[in-house]
Formats: C-alpha cells, sequence, structure tokens
C-alpha cells in the first residue's frame, strides 16, 4: 500500500520482507522486535524529505516488478527458455 501511495516503507527485518524492501533504497528494515529499532528508523526519515520521496519512488518501481503484466512476461520468458532447443 505504501508504494502505490510512493511512500518509503519502515518495517521490520523479518521472513520475506527484505525481499522486497531494500533498506536503504526503498525504505528502512529494522530489526524484528526492537521498539528502538522501530524509533531510528522513523526518526531517520522524520525530517528528511528528499529521502522520503526517494524512497517512495523506488518503492513505486519496485511494485511495478510485480504487477499482473510485468509478472506474466517474467514468467513466460522462463518458459521459452526452458522449452527452447538447447544445442551443446
Amino acid at each position: 500500500e505504501a508504494f502505490q501511495c510512493a511512500k518509503p516503507v519502515v518495517a521490520a527485518n523479518i521472513g520475506g520482507i527484505p525481499e522486497l524492501i531494500q533498506s536503504g533504497q526503498n525504505g528502512v528494515l529494522f530489526p524484528a522486535g526492537s521498539v528502538e529499532g522501530l524509533q531510528t528508523a522513523i526518526a531517520r526519515l522524520y525530517d528528511d524529505l528528499p529521502t522520503v520521496r526517494r524512497y517512495g519512488e523506488a518503492g513505486s518501481a519496485t511494485l511495478q516488478l510485480f504487477d499482473e503484466k510485468s509478472y506474466y512476461n517474467r514468467l513466460m520468458h522462463i518458459y521459452e527458455h526452458l522449452l527452447a532447443p538447447h544445442t551443446t
């Protein structure tokens, strides 16, 4: 949702989240369960509008990788590669 609104994400570094959020590029990750980490991550963005905008734009671009058409095109490329005759 944040990416759809071109806003940076502040999220815990847990599970699959780091696969989508690249800290320092499209958001800020903090250690899971760390209140201090959350505070630091929010404070890092609070007064830094250029970084907020840059992360928001990068997040919006990241979201484009997961739209239906892009996903379909990448999947078809994989299938075409796997099914193409290979010469050795």
